[in-house]
């Protein structure tokens, strides 16, 4: 018992200073993350992360932008694509592509195509045509949709949007080679994790040292409690020899 509380001291003793370093780094580790985050370094990193962020909002918008013009004029293309398969127009092959992609990925169609989409003229010009012609719209609906060709063909709104995304597109670029290439994100997680792994060690050392100053006060009871069954064992000696002396 005597050894066994011995043991149990040096091992109390040595969780606390265990967890007196432990409390102690871990108070550094805080310290170096709040000093990086306030560095000018940092501030430029998280203003190249917002400007990358509202880059992706306007990347959307345009990609959505796009969608919405074709949108705009999808009911003349499907008419024209119903007009095409009941043979009562006939087309180019390159043209009928167009006209299954643009109603399909009209975004990327006309990203694949590039800001002086040959292929979307090509098509919208024949469209025109069969609006004027016989295409059935009323003349409400007529009106207005050419008007929406119109712009896409005379006014270029699509090579404009496609124009602004890539550069759009060259910027997020270069914002993520710089934010990639800074030392401070990699710093900042790695102060992160080193945190996050000190707090899992304190809790660990605190559980490990509660365990063993609870076993220490167990063995120090039984100890009390061992010397004074030996007293009453040399008292109960002590007095039976008494009686035998008598």
């Amino acid at each position: 018992l005597v050894n066994r509380l011995t043991a149990l001291k040096k091992r109390v003793e040595s969780l606390k200073n265990r967890l007196e370093n432990e409390k102690e780094s871990l108070e550094k580790a805080r310290k170096s993350l709040e000093s990086l985050k306030k560095s000018k370094q940092f501030d430029q990193l998280k203003d190249d992360k917002q400007k990358k962020k509202q880059i992706d909002s306007k990347l959307n918008n345009i990609k959505n932008s796009i969608n919405s013009i074709i949108s705009d004029i999808s009911r003349p293309l499907r008419k024209m694509r119903k007009l095409i398969q009941r043979d009562e127009h006939a087309t180019s092959y390159e043209v009928l592509e167009a006209l299954k992609s643009y109603l399909d990925k009209p975004f990327e169609t006309a990203r694949d195509e590039g800001e002086d989409l040959p292929k979307l003229k090509s098509l919208l010009k024949e469209l025109k045509k069969l609006m004027k012609g016989k295409m059935k719209l009323s003349e409400r609906e007529r009106r207005k949709k050419l008007e929406a060709v119109n712009r896409i063909l005379e006014e270029g709104n699509i090579s404009r949007f496609l124009r602004d995304y890539e550069n759009k597109l060259d910027e997020k670029k270069e914002l993520e080679e710089k934010i990639k290439d800074s030392s401070l994100l990699e710093r900042k997680e790695e102060l992160e994790k080193s945190i996050e792994d000190l707090e899992s060690e304190i809790k660990s050392t605190e559980n490990n040292l509660e365990e063993a100053k609870e076993r220490l006060e167990k063995t120090q009871e039984n100890l009390v409690d061992k010397i004074e069954e030996l007293k009453e064992n040399v008292r109960k000696n002590f007095n039976a020899k008494l009686k035998t002396g008598d």
